[in-house]
């Protein structure tokens, strides 16, 4: 019996014993946290035509809004945070009462540019505080829901291309799948390398796959998830081999940061280049969560943040992608305006929101929120629903009815 095939044999029996489907194919499969890859599907090849395309990007933690848009004429800022505040002669003015601090000159460029736009005080009602609530919540663009559902976009895929088979249309770029990509049966690309597509290939002896998690039923019978196997191998194969030539072909045009996300940003601006076909790329960049004073817990995350989407966006200026690329970034909450015992900021309501692209009009949306008029928490208040704005990508950019996505009809505001 080849190797291969003793790896998919002894995975099987792995499985009974784990009763699971989510870890049988995170371990089995070179393809991490595909949900799932069905016999059958076709790889179509990559396509010339420049489609739109829309890259979301969640900033794990909650992004704390006072330090991206530091409100620098306000006393209320710095008595309320003494030690976390930014001095105002280092800020980068953004208007004559706010400016981006110092250790973000990325996010200023692409501003003064005209190629960011910031969408202020966003949040939902009664906000949940919990990371995993909350995520679930922005990624089913469901406010109040803390259960299992369908993510908005995958029921954008649904909506827009549900006569197309390919699971490339939607693309996540990362170790665990974004819970707006997630769906029962529904196809989705998911690596994190594009060297490890061929972790089961016949001609390799195989491994522990870098896998994240993937939704589905733990009472699926083995045959079934042998012949998931099998297709995801079927299609590693001939996948595989496509993304590591896209990859190692191109050429940036300038010089991504050594880190997680500037890796993953230029992997996906390497596909969009070369016209792979995917319609929506996801990724993750983490930790945003300061609860404590310090470099690790304040400016690692909003600097690597920074350099990763200034690399990413420079590297695409000037090819045919870029007018047809739009960035959208969002956290699952922001945090309170005053700063804790601990020298750091807690949980709080309202955040904001990121657009970066080719053809946006940059500047600012919404409302600013108030510092004096709290609630009862110490929290910002939220002025937009976070799905106003999903709303306005879908109407404005894909150019098709939100209410089948967003399974409602919501205002929405001219962002795009």
């Amino acid at each position: 019996m080849p190797s291969w095939a003793k790896r998919e044999e002894d995975l099987v029996n792995h499985d009974r014993r784990t009763s699971t489907r989510r870890r049988f194919l995170t371990e089995a499969a070179g393809i991490a946290c595909a949900p799932a890859f069905f016999p059958g599907f076709s790889l179509a090849s990559p396509t010339p035509e420049r489609e739109k395309t829309l890259v979301v990007i969640e900033l794990f933690g909650g992004v704390d809004a006072l330090s991206v848009l530091v409100p620098g004429r306000d006393d209320v800022y710095y008595k309320s945070r003494p030690t976390l505040s930014f001095p105002r002669k280092s800020l980068l003015a953004v208007d004559d009462e706010r400016g981006f601090p110092g250790h973000l000159p990325g996010l200023h460029d692409l501003w003064q540019d005209g190629r960011l736009r910031i969408v202020e005080g966003v949040g939902y009602p009664n906000n949940s505080m919990s990371h995993f609530e909350a995520q679930v919540i922005w990624g089913a663009a469901y406010p109040n829901f803390a259960g299992q559902a369908e993510g908005w976009i995958a029921r954008l895929r649904r909506e827009l291309w549900k006569d197309d088979p390919r699971p490339e249309l939607l693309t996540h770029v990362g170790d665990v799948l974004a819970p707006s990509m997630r769906a029962k049966d529904l196809p989705v690309l998911c690596f994190d390398r594009p060297d490890g597509l061929d972790w089961i290939s016949p001609n390799r002896e195989g491994g522990r796959a870098q896998g994240g998690e993937t939704p589905g039923r733990g009472d699926e019978d083995p045959p079934r998830i042998l012949n998931e196997l099998r297709g995801t191998l079927s299609l590693s194969q001939r996948l595989g081999p496509q993304l590591r030539e896209i990859t190692a072909s191109h050429e940036p045009r300038v010089e991504y940061p050594d880190t997680d996300l500037g890796r993953r940003l230029r992997t996906i601006a390497a596909m969009i280049d070369a016209g792979f076909g995917s319609r929506v790329y996801s990724v993750q960049h983490r930790n945003f969560d300061t609860h404590s004073s310090g470099f690790v817990h304040r400016l690692q995350a909003p600097m690597e943040f920074d350099a990763a989407m200034h690399a990413f966006m420079k590297d695409l200026e000037g090819t045919s992608a870029f007018e047809n690329t739009l960035v959208l970034c969002h956290s699952e909450f922001g945090r309170r305006l005053a700063e804790n015992s601990a020298g750091g900021s807690d949980h709080g309501a309202a955040g904001l929101m990121f657009l970066l692209g080719g053809k946006l009009r940059g500047g600012l949306s919404g409302t600013t929120p108030s510092l004096v008029e709290l609630d009862p928490n110490g929290s910002l208040i939220p002025n937009i629903d976070f799905r106003r704005v999903f709303a306005a990508v879908i109407e404005q950019w894909f150019g098709a009815s939100h209410v089948p996505v967003m399974l409602e009809e919501l205002d929405v505001p001219e962002l795009i």
